[in-house]
């Protein structure tokens, strides 16, 4: 049975505005995590040395790393595709890190820091083994403390936490850490679109799958990666905002499929930050 392995890389602490926020949803987002109704998983939290973590239950594991910061985190200092480029590799190394421990007929699935899945997705991947993996295109939005979501059928567009990959799909170690290969694990893009010019495609998930925290002061940027063809790109907006027009309720239903149902409104009943 192959193993679902969901590898969270956590930003050099430098790259951070708020560390106690950071902190606060990260520990939401390890819950999320660990609600998974299968046993067949593990996660891997990717940090800095003396990067604070919150309390990690079973099957969460730290990889430590000693990666400089970012220098070009900041959207502005550089034109917007050379500043894409430089948090694709900053990410991808880290992921790179946690690729290490993984076996290739393994799956992976990123997971965004501040971002929810659904407890289903272990089980699901569990009781089947396509030849490269999937990818969510049902998912929702949601701002923190907020009681609706937004849900959208274009969420692989639009969000990072959305591919479950065979480990081996990736090449990683066979390319002997190429920049090539690190950026490709850096993106949510590159990957799909190669396995898909490639023959063998990743296959939508039949539900919604993640929720994607957004209008929180340490997330990378509004504007969305530019590495969509840009001739698709209006049309992709065009059919996203359309979607994106039916508000569905933070119900209890919802709260213990993604949030692990630990508390009244997800959000807002977490440890307000690192502890000393």
């Amino acid at each position: 049975m192959a193993k679902l392995n969901f590898i969270v890389p956590i930003r050099h602490p430098d790259n951070v505005r708020d560390k106690t926020a950071q902190w606060r949803m990260l520990s939401e987002t390890i819950a999320s995590i660990a609600a998974q109704d299968g046993q067949g998983w593990q996660a891997i939290i990717v940090a800095n040395n003396g990067v604070v973590l919150p309390p990690l239950p079973d099957g969460v594991v730290a990889k430590r790393v000693d990666f400089p910061k970012n220098d070009h985190h900041e959207r502005g200092a550089r034109d917007n595709e050379a500043f894409w480029d430089a948090v694709r590799l900053d990410k991808g190394r880290r992921v790179a890190a946690a690729l290490e421990s993984i076996n290739n007929d393994d799956f992976v699935m990123v997971v965004d820091d501040d971002d929810f899945i659904s407890r289903r997705l272990a089980a699901f991947v569990a009781e089947r083994t396509p030849d490269s993996g999937w990818y969510i295109n049902q998912g929702y939005k949601w701002r923190t403390g907020a009681r609706m979501l937004f849900k959208t059928n274009r969420f692989h567009v639009v969000c990072g936490t959305s591919l479950i990959v065979r480990a081996g799909c990736f090449n990683y170690k066979a390319r002997n850490e190429s920049v090539d290969a690190i950026r490709e694990l850096g993106s949510h893009h590159l990957i799909r679109e190669r396995l898909r010019d490639e023959g063998r495609p990743l296959s939508p998930i039949p539900f919604a799958g993640a929720v994607y925290r957004i209008g929180h002061r340490n997330a990378h940027s509004s504007t969305r990666d530019p590495l969509a063809p840009k001739r698709k790109l209006r049309a992709r907006m065009r059919s996203y905002w359309r979607k994106l027009t039916i508000p569905r309720p933070l119900t209890t239903r919802m709260r213990r499929e993604f949030f692990g149902g630990n508390h009244p409104l997800a959000g807002t009943g977490i440890s307000n930050g690192p502890r000393s």
